[in-house]
């Protein structure tokens, strides 16, 4: 019984645990099936968000990026919505909530939701142009301030550009480019214009028709350019000057941009050739808009991406020429100036693709697009002048402007999007009388990003954070207080300052300390109004006040690489740095750094020989072909030789050498001997002045430039020889400068004008007043004249002069008769005139030109079956030099009624035994020469 009982016993426990095992497994599975389904939930609340995101997303894409409006669903799993940050951009901010039918709810925000981004514009400048002439294969014409297309048979031209497309993102898409030109002639009508990919590399300083880089002697495989038949684009030639022409070039764009092809430019040429007249656009050259591509881009679908049509300003980036100014007469003065970009929509006014600029003047805006036609008005309705316009780039307040008014009113900042009542007043109560305010664009977490600085009548910048409150202040160290504009250097803790007491223009750091200056003066004649930064070019935008000029003022680049560049900015030491070339020399005990009184920036000054910089001998300063030498000069002395720059042995021969000498500009040039070409004109001792000396070896012609303008020219046969000696900088063997010289380049080959006038537009930087602004006409003097008319009898002896000839005139390879041979006296008209005809002929005749400090020729001339290969040569020289001051080649014959004049400068030295002399080519047949009548040389003591 016992056992049985046990065993009942034991069953029973057994079962009775079994069932509480059963119960606590139960409640285990109640439990796990809870969990299961609350994480069951939470799945699908993320599924239905997710589908919320994906609608949201969808949404975006299909709205363009505006028009934003909220999304509400239902699907099996619940209901959902989701709301956005703003109704338009990209990217954006995402709000997402949904509800499940179970009633279990969630939400989420995704940041920097991308769309379907609307296309933006990036703004290109056109880098390289020329155009390239069949008649005239090896001419050069880069950095012409227009391009040619047009022309029949042999007579051709073509256009070639070049622009990079680098400023244009990886991962964007291109909708369209398009390049927009300024008109300057309208071709044959009909003709057609047909723009072709480059496949070959091409050099802007020398490219040809024959040639893609003279200089360094490159043949296009195909004369006229290498390019792809199949054109980019095909048009009709312009109709209108006056309205911008574009050329779509889509697909050239893209393919630069994937790298499908090479990016080498573009080439022009009329298809049909059925006209010979040129159709002729201006180039970059011609000013900022003249020749702008425009590139339409956008986010592809549902990616982020950085389009960024602002350029990150370089903050050495120096004025130097004006380029442009608005067309529209503004009644007030001017008062503010700021730049926008393209497709921006303020005061109810649409600027174009290229932007434009924005005036400000009374209580009134006034928009200009970027050719300076305007675009409307806007009243303000604020009620009280303005002092200050900025646009606003990012922020809470971007695409607005941020306005100042006038001291009547000091505490009241604006920013306006309509002509309606300004959205925000900005808290000023501690500016006085503000001046001027411009928009910080700036790094993303700088100290001051999206901030305003306020210039106020003591010349203070006050820093303002987008709520309207002054964070912090800081003095410029500058004396004049009148600040009339304030301009902001994009990316950079840099600020441009115009002054309106003294009339500079300050580029200075947020601390307020100032980095450079320059004179205001010289790119406007009426006070300052107001200064701004344009926002796809850097380029500076100044306003003058009481009229209507708003001038775009460029930054020009040089061409072509210096072989070297002496600043001369040292400011203690004898070494002289060469910034390019690395040909550093010594300056000479005594002679003295002036920091702050050079024409740009610093400055040497040498009074004597011993004073002045010597640079040792290198092979990579002879110069043999084209050279051109460029520098600044303040002398002090009258009389005598005063260098900028030249290699001159004790022999007296120079490689090359450009000065001053008697105050009149030279330049000295060897081919066996040292020829002198002197620029006509005198110079004022104590001012600075430019000057440019040249050899262009293809036409064998020196050129003399003073302050950017070309002031005379004289063939001089070739090639140049090589003098090995010292290079000196303000002095020679014996000479100095008795003065001081800044800023001296030297280059190997001819360079263009507009890089000529960049490196005259490089100064004043310094006070008003110290730089000449032109030549001074030659000085008159009660000279003297040796003359013959030929009148006097049948000989060579005339005389019809002042000042007695040495001589009587010589027959060159001729020594018969004066009335036989190809050498003699012919009476035309009741005239005689002197005739010199066949090849290698000529008359020479001596004079004492010793008391002469300056000369010059004239004559009178008739040609005589010349073509293109005659030339006629008139020289001057000495025992012992000879210089060329002249060529007559023009072919055709012309008539003794109606006589040419032929006019030159002879140049020095003048000793006793000078004489003149013309002498024809020598391969001219019998029949071809010149006459001659009234010559005159007019000196002056």
């Amino acid at each position: 019984m016992t056992q049985q009982g046990f065993v009942v016993i034991a069953v029973t426990i057994g079962l009775t645990m079994i069932a509480i095992g059963v119960l606590v497994l139960s409640a285990q599975s109640e439990g796990l099936s809870a969990e299961h389904n609350a994480l069951k939930d939470r799945a699908r609340i993320e599924h239905l968000l997710n589908s919320a995101e994906a609608h949201a997303r969808w949404t975006l894409n299909e709205q363009g990026c505006s028009g934003y409006n909220i999304v509400n669903a239902t699907n099996e799993l619940g209901a959902y919505t989701a709301q956005f940050n703003r109704l338009e951009g990209s990217p954006i901010d995402v709000s997402i909530s949904g509800v499940l039918t179970s009633g279990l709810s969630g939400s989420r925000v995704v940041s920097k939701t991308a769309s379907y981004a609307p296309a933006t514009p990036i703004i290109i400048e056109v880098e390289k142009s020329s155009h390239m002439k069949e008649f005239d294969p090896d001419k050069v014409n880069g950095n012409h301030k227009d391009i040619h297309i047009g022309g029949t048979g042999n007579d051709r031209e073509r256009g070639i550009i070049e622009f990079s497309v680098a400023s244009i993102p990886e991962e964007v898409v291109i909708e369209s480019a398009k390049i927009v030109h300024s008109v300057m002639a309208i071709g044959t009508a009909n003709d057609t214009i047909t723009v072709h990919r480059v496949t070959e590399a091409w050099s802007e300083a020398d490219v040809t028709w024959d040639q893609s880089d003279k200089h360094n002697a490159l043949d296009w495989n195909t004369p006229g350019g290498d390019f792809i038949n199949e054109p980019v684009a095909s048009v009709q030639v312009p109709t209108n000057t006056s309205v911008p022409f574009e050329i779509d070039i889509t697909s050239a764009v893209r393919d630069w941009h994937s790298g499908a092809a090479p990016n080498h430019g573009l080439i022009y040429q009329v298809a049909s050739a059925s006209g010979s007249s040129m159709t002729k656009f201006h180039t970059e050259d011609e000013g900022p808009g003249s020749m702008t591509v425009v590139v339409q881009v956008r986010c592809e679908c549902g990616q982020i991406c950085a389009i960024d049509s602002v350029v990150s300003c370089d903050a050495n980036f120096r004025v130097n020429r004006k380029s442009s100014q608005l067309s529209h007469g503004i009644p007030q003065t001017i008062e503010g100036v700021t730049t926008v970009p393209g497709n921006v929509v303020l005061m109810g006014i649409t600027f174009p693709e290229t932007g434009g600029t924005v005036v400000a003047y009374d209580d009134i805006l006034e928009a200009f697009d970027s050719y300076g036609n305007s675009l409307g008005t806007c009243d303000t309705q604020i009620g009280h002048t303005l002092s200050g316009v900025t646009y606003v780039i990012n922020g809470p307040y971007r695409e607005n402007l941020a306005l100042t008014t006038d001291r009547s009113n000091p505490q009241m900042a604006y920013v306006a999007q309509t002509c309606s009542a300004p959205t925000l007043t900005l808290q000023s109560s501690t500016i006085t009388s503000p001046t001027g305010i411009t928009y910080l664009e700036l790094p993303e977490g700088h100290l001051y990003e999206d901030h305003f600085v306020v210039t106020d009548s003591n010349g203070n910048l006050n820093f303002v954070d987008p709520s309207g409150t002054v964070v912090g202040t800081s003095a410029p160290n500058i004396t004049a207080t009148q600040v009339r504009g304030i301009a902001h250097v994009y990316n950079q803790d840099r600020l441009l300052l115009l002054s309106n007491g003294a009339e500079e223009v300050y580029r200075l750091g947020f601390g307020g300390v100032v980095e450079e200056r320059y004179d205001y003066s010289r790119f406007g004649s009426n006070a300052p109004g107001g200064l701004a930064v344009d926002l796809d070019s850097c380029e500076h935008i100044v306003a003058s006040q009481p009229s209507d000029e708003v001038s775009k003022l460029s930054r020009a680049e040089l061409t072509v690489q210096p072989v070297s560049h002496w600043k001369l900015d040292e400011t203690t030491g004898s070494t002289v740095l060469d910034s390019i070339g690395g040909q550093h020399g010594t300056l000479g005990s005594g002679g003295t750094w002036t920091p702050t009184d050079g024409a740009v920036q610093g400055a040497v000054r040498i009074n004597t020989a011993s004073q002045g910089i010597t640079i040792p001998y290198n092979a990579a300063l002879d110069m043999e072909g084209s050279f051109t030498v460029a520098g600044w000069i303040n002398t002090t002395g009258a009389t005598s030789w005063k260098p900028i720059l030249g290699v001159e042995l004790a022999t007296n021969q120079h490689n090359y050498w450009l000065g001053v000498n008697n105050l009149r500009p030279r330049v000295i040039v060897y081919n066996g001997s040292d020829h002198y070409v002197t620029a006509p004109n005198t110079i004022t001792p104590g001012l600075w002045y430019h000057l440019v000396g040249m050899y262009d070896a293809d036409v064998q012609e020196v050129r003399i430039y003073v302050n950017g303008t070309l002031t005379q020219t004289q063939t001089v046969g070739g090639p140049l020889q090589a003098t090995p000696g010292v290079l000196y900088l303000g002095r020679g063997v014996t000479t100095y400068t008795q003065g001081k010289v800044d800023d001296v380049y030297l280059f190997d080959r001819a360079i263009t004008d507009s890089d000529i006038a960049m490196l005259y537009a490089e100064a004043p930087e310094g006070t008003a007043g110290l730089y000449a602004t032109g030549m001074s006409p030659p000085a008159p003097c009660a000279g003297f004249t040796i003359a013959d008319d030929f009148e006097t009898n049948m000989d060579w002896t005339g005389s019809s002069g002042t000042w007695a000839w040495s001589g009587a005139w010589t027959e060159i390879n001729e020594a018969d008769d004066p009335t036989l041979g190809e050498v003699r006296k012919n009476d035309v008209l009741g005239n005689r005139w002197a005739q010199v005809k066949n090849g290698d002929h000529g008359l020479r005749r001596f004079v004492d030109l010793s008391i002469a400090s300056s000369a010059t020729l004239t004559f009178q001339y008739a040609r005589s079956e010349l073509d293109d290969n005659d030339s006629v040569h008139i020289g001057v020289g000495n025992s012992t030099i000879f210089n060329e001051i002249g060529v007559i080649n023009e072919p055709g014959s012309s008539s003794t009624a109606s006589p040419e004049t032929f006019t030159a400068t002879i140049p020095g030295p003048f000793t006793a035994d000078a004489y003149v002399q013309i002498r024809n080519k020598s391969t001219m047949n019998v029949a071809e020469g010149i006459q001659l009548d009234n010559f005159v040389i007019q000196a002056c003591p």
